[in-house]
């Protein structure tokens, strides 16, 4: 076609600092970028096409179940509480993402648990409760890791830190390099909390799930259940599908009512491209394919 060009070759730019990355989108530089919050779409001129897309991607404040206050279960509920889901998906995503309480993905229906979607309001009182039954009346100190490359997640953290003060615990961010978040926070497990997201190129829930085992070494909030370990060796062990899928649901369950972490949402992925170019494909996987992408002439 006479109007269109190929894209015979593309460039990935690894920036450091999402708010450095945004600018470099306005000022031409770069010609793509993905994951901007809603005030970032709001700041773009008509240079720009954005579309929208879901995100196969778990985003939550990640909690250290070996960190002293976290290790009480109504500490840990306590947050969750505390936490308006609501509120973070309207600043940051304009209502677009799916909130969730567990750690599964609302897309995929036949493993997900959508009953666990109720296991908590947002009830400043009953974080309250919970916290004085735990022993921490006058709250504690959070400090929450948070990977600066992505601007989602730090205004993510910058709303859960004024509501967390609402309950008397003093929560503070720790901008940190994603070099550094993966070594500190995921492989050496020496944080406290995190807000990140969690994906995977394998979308079966045995992949989402086997993560929160005692041993795995994937279970960076050290979160430990014989109850889940239990369940989970049985959904291994049978080639039913429907009590495998129940099985699923029933670990879903439990990371919902023994709060592993405090998990918010399935964020909306939103992309902007200069309005030259057409083509680009969402994929369900962490995946880039620029391979049918063009210039609009």
């Amino acid at each position: 076609n006479q109007d269109l060009d190929c894209v015979t070759s593309a460039k990935f730019k690894f920036i450091a600092d999402a708010q450095a990355a945004f600018l470099e989108l306005q000022g031409g530089t770069i010609d793509m970028l993905l994951y901007l919050t809603n005030d970032q779409v709001q700041a773009l001129n008509s240079d720009y096409n954005v579309v929208e897309s879901t995100m196969m991607l778990i985003h939550g404040l990640f909690l250290n179940n070996s960190y002293e206050p976290l290790q009480d279960v109504r500490v840990r509920q306590a947050l969750n509480y505390a936490i308006d889901r609501d509120a973070i998906n309207e600043f940051l995503f304009n209502g677009k993402s799916k909130i969730i309480q567990t750690h599964g993905y609302p897309m995929i229906t036949a493993w997900y648990n959508a009953d666990t979607e109720g296991t908590y309001t947002y009830d400043v009182e009953k974080a309250k409760e919970l916290l004085t039954e735990a022993g921490y009346a006058d709250g504690f100190d959070l400090a929450i890791a948070v990977p600066s490359v992505y601007e989602f997640h730090m205004q993510t953290a910058e709303v859960v830190v004024e509501q967390l003060k609402a309950v008397g615990i003093n929560a503070t961010i720790d901008a940190v390099e994603w070099n550094t978040w993966l070594e500190d926070v995921y492989t050496n497990r020496e944080y406290q909390a995190t807000i990140s997201g969690i994906t995977c190129s394998d979308l079966t829930p045995g992949y989402l799930l086997n993560r929160f085992q005692t041993d795995s070494k994937k279970n960076f909030v050290n979160f430990k259940s014989t109850e889940y370990d239990e369940l989970w060796k049985a959904t291994q062990a049978t080639q039913d599908a429907a009590e495998k899928a129940a099985d699923y649901k029933k670990l879903q369950t439990i990371l919902a009512d023994e709060a592993a972490s405090a998990f918010i949402q399935v964020p909306a992925n939103t992309t902007a491209f200069n309005k030259n170019l057409a083509g680009y494909k969402f994929y369900p996987i962490y995946v880039q394919d620029m391979s049918t992408v063009y210039f609009v002439k």
